[in-house]
């Protein structure tokens, strides 16, 4: 009996291997419902162009003005604006297999591999300025410290803009790391881009990883305000920065690993931080005791009434042994 269950378990166990939970290719994905419930609109669209939201109940009132809106997708700017968004979010994502027909049909042949998606298409372009991708690793950061706490320690910000959200660099107490904009439409794009790489490119998540790093680095408000400061965080033009949209933008997403970059980096900056223990004090004790002159002024009087105090405690006592 025993042997008997054995046996159709190691059966189960071998049809399962056979399995391909993970196909290689797909054009539309669900948004995983621990990265919806975060934020529900940044995924879903105003018009509906794929099928996942064809009949929904909310979006059928757009279905009448499709036709319009084709018509002047390019005469008004703010309708091709939020189209614009509309194609790269995740569950609105069209087959673009009729397209590459067509193009077939065209005299011109070309032997690459096509998008199966507009949001493939834009991962791609952007992935085009990460050329200098390094193999993952897949050993946890356990340890990190905000931005506040490594800039107590003397760690001291420089922005940049190398088009590489990977090019991240640490040398002599400096964390170069790459800019980011925040417009009114960066929260959907962001969102629907890790979604994307969370559903079909988890070992290649490396959107995900300056986006994780970002959550390393912010835990409160002053941790914004500081990136804002340094110009790591750049507020676009008519933005409103909601102080924990950079923080919970990973809210929901399975980030165990990260690239060998990130991960060797986030461990330097925490032996910094561990070295630099004098300036943090120093930097305590001026924050807490010597923020304005008359804090000052009344520290160093206490300091001064402690020492005078214990001068002639001590003087009491000898005389009284005396």
């Amino acid at each position: 009996m025993e042997e008997s269950a054995a046996m159709k378990i190691e059966d189960a166990l071998d049809q399962s291997r056979k399995l391909n939970f993970r196909p290689l290719v797909r054009t539309i994905y669900r948004v995983p419902d621990l990265l919806r419930k975060v934020n529900e609109e940044a995924y879903t669209p105003l018009i509906s162009i794929g099928s996942f939201h064809y009949r929904s109940p909310k979006l059928q009132s757009m279905e009448n003005f499709k036709l319009r809106f084709l018509e002047d997708f390019i005469k008004r700017e703010w309708q091709t604006s939020r189209m614009k968004l509309d194609l790269i979010l995740l569950e609105n994502q069209l087959p673009l297999f009729i397209i590459k027909k067509l193009y077939e049909l065209l005299p011109l042949k070309s032997t690459s591999r096509y998008p199966t998606s507009f949001l493939e298409l834009t991962f791609n372009y952007y992935r085009l300025f990460n050329d200098q991708r390094k193999q993952r690793s897949f050993n946890a950061v356990t340890e990190m410290y905000s931005a506040t706490q490594l800039a107590e320690a003397g760690l001291k910000f420089k922005p940049i803009s190398s088009g590489s959200l990977i090019d991240l660099k640490f040398n002599e107490g400096v964390l170069e790391i790459q800019s980011f904009t925040l417009h009114n439409t960066t929260e959907i794009f962001a969102r629907n881009v890790i979604a994307w790489e969370q559903c079909h490119y988890q070992d290649e998540a490396y959107n995900t990883d300056y986006f994780v790093m970002l959550d390393f680095l912010i835990n409160t408000v002053k941790d914004v305000d500081l990136l804002v400061d340094e110009k790591i965080i750049v507020k676009g033009q008519g933005t409103n920065i909601r102080p924990t949209l950079p923080n919970n933008l990973c809210t929901g997403i399975s980030y165990g690993d990260v690239s060998d970059d990130y991960s060797d980096i986030c461990r330097q900056l925490v032996d910094f931080r561990k070295k630099r223990w004098y300036v943090i004090l120093k930097s305590s004790l001026r924050k807490d005791y010597f923020r304005t002159p008359w804090m000052g002024a009344a520290t160093i009087g206490a300091i001064i009434l402690l020492i005078l105090t214990l001068i002639q405690t001590v003087c009491t006592v000898i005389s009284i042994f005396k």
